[in-house]
């Protein structure tokens, strides 16, 4: 692209095809005026001759002119053009050397950036590795149970949380394992059974019956609208979107891990 435009800066293409089609047009016009034969139709051969002689003397040396000029241009076309190439090779030469070594400079800086974070970041990066050896070990063990409050949200739920890679996940509906109208569990449901419980878009009614009968310290509830009413509202982990539902969920594990620990 550079070359083209260098090219055309110095000598546009169409220029010169119009000059040379200027000089070829005087050129034909001059020699046309030589054919006397169509010119001087019906006159003697012997003045014919004389107005052949007068026009040739006439215009002769001009059309001479005219073809060494022709010739002069179209070579000073070919130097400049040559001149124009080579001119766009160094540039395309220098432009290939500097992008290579652009490269080359931006990959030691990279290195460098990197062994400096391996150098100085060392803890960080070891505790990171660790954050996440923790976050897949307790995503392979600890039982989670879902509570929630219709087939479509409890299947949905359990769907994102298999996803997120959970491996023990147990769905239940509310009224199988509470009683909102007695306040009282099912026999037949065990709490200690799970390492955390999760309240699947319940009401806070629901939610509130559940806690003040339940023996845990800490939940996790995920609802798309914010529960302004939750009475021990420090017991509850809220999330409103599945980022911070697995934020929470893991955060409670992790601190279950230490405290275990």
């Amino acid at each position: 692209m550079l070359i083209l435009i260098v090219i055309g800066k110095i000598f546009p293409a169409s220029a010169q095809e119009t000059q040379i089609e200027k000089l070829e047009a005087r050129i034909e016009t001059l020699e046309n005026r030589l054919d006397i034969k169509n010119e001087f139709t019906g006159v003697s051969k012997e003045l014919r001759e004389q107005k052949f002689t007068l026009i040739e003397q006439k215009h002769a040396q001009a059309i001479k002119e005219l073809r060494v000029e022709q010739e002069a241009f179209k070579n000073k076309i070919h130097r400049e053009n040559n001149l124009v190439f080579v001119f766009g090779a160094v540039i395309l030469t220098v432009g290939i050397g500097s992008y290579i070594g652009l490269i080359k400079s931006t990959r030691k800086k990279i290195a460098g950036q990197v062994e400096e974070v391996l150098r100085t970041g060392g803890d960080n990066l070891q505790q990171l590795i660790e954050s996440q050896a923790i976050e897949t070990l307790l995503k392979k063990k600890k039982k989670l149970l879902v509570i929630s409050g219709s087939d479509t949200n409890m299947t949905k739920m359990e769907r994102q949380l298999h996803a997120m890679k959970f491996k023990h996940v147990e769905s239940r509906l509310l009224h199988n394992v509470f009683d909102t109208e007695q306040d009282i569990f099912s026999p037949d449901f065990h709490e200690k059974r799970y390492d955390l419980i999760v309240f699947n878009q319940l009401t806070e009614d629901e939610i509130n019956r559940y806690v003040e009968r339940s023996e845990r310290d800490v939940f996790v509830g995920f609802s798309y609208q914010y529960l302004n009413n939750i009475t021990e509202r420090a017991k509850l982990n809220f999330a409103n979107s599945l980022f911070t539902l697995y934020t929470n969920i893991m955060n409670v594990l992790k601190y279950q891990h230490i405290i275990e620990s």
